[in-house]
């Protein structure tokens, strides 16, 4: 038998174990716990729908070798052209306003390149949803969407044809900052550029055309893409597609931004 005197001090030993067994593991569960849910919801990957890709132009059309089709797509054009901004390409002599340019950006330039070469000439990118006429301006360099309005914008030399940026991962980021901390629903990605810089490019196209013996009037749409030439950024644009037959006519036009 043990004596009393080592009978206690054993018992006691056994006590203080057992106790520091439950306080180790009770602080082994706070960890765990705190490493559960301490992760910032904001650096959570968001799923997002895929969105229909129109990479440049807005008005993107589909050819139809039916008259009425392409003249009700031909007024709409016009229209969207004419919106009474200063920076919009004018009616010419030759037949109209410049036809829609759908161009890409994506296999000779990216995303990174293309849109640091168009805010390098005037242009910039613009965050907007539908039921809403909230507007916010896309800040590259500080991540931040900075809220502007309808009003700066229509003074601000734009041309009034409007670029959607569709199905590009590099604007995921603002998308969805735009839905989770700006309430703004179905957000999409605009590119307003200067009217100078369409003013150039209509004029460039017709020219070309005029080469061709056509005009605006006879074109339906032009189609194309973005290249580099050292820092310069260039419009290269391959074929116009004819109105009445959809027939596509090789151009073959670089043009220097």
């Amino acid at each position: 038998k043990l004596k009393p005197k080592t009978y206690k001090q054993t018992r006691l030993n056994k006590m203080k174990m057992k106790t520091g067994m439950m306080v180790a593991f009770i602080v082994g569960l706070i960890f765990v716990l705190l490493a559960l849910f301490s992760g910032k919801p904001a650096n959570r990957r968001i799923w997002r729908k895929p969105r229909k890709t129109t990479e440049v132009e807005i008005e993107i059309i589909k050819v139809e070798p039916r008259m009425g089709r392409q003249k009700e797509r031909r007024a709409k054009s016009t229209a969207a052209v004419n919106q009474g901004n200063e920076g919009a390409p004018s009616r010419e002599s030759n037949g109209g306003a410049c036809p829609p340019l759908n161009a890409s950006y994506r296999r000779h330039v990216g995303f990174a390149a293309y849109s640091k070469a168009m805010r390098n000439l005037g242009a910039d990118f613009y965050i907007a949803g539908s039921g809403t006429r909230r507007l916010y301006r896309i800040d590259f360099d500080d991540k931040m969407l900075l809220p502007t309005t309808l009003e700066r914008i229509k003074h601000a030399g734009y041309s009034s044809r409007t670029r959607v940026i569709g199905d590009e991962p590099a604007l995921n980021g603002f998308l969805n900052m735009a839905e989770r901390e700006y309430k703004i629903a179905n957000p999409e990605v605009l590119l307003l550029i200067p009217g100078y810089l369409e003013n150039k490019i209509a004029m460039r196209l017709s020219k070309s055309l005029k080469k061709l013996g056509l005009s605006f009037k006879d074109v339906a749409g032009f189609k194309g893409e973005y290249m580099k030439s050292g820092d310069r950024l260039v419009l290269k644009v391959n074929e116009a597609v004819m109105v009445r037959t959809g027939k596509k006519i090789r151009m073959g036009l670089s043009i220097y931004l």
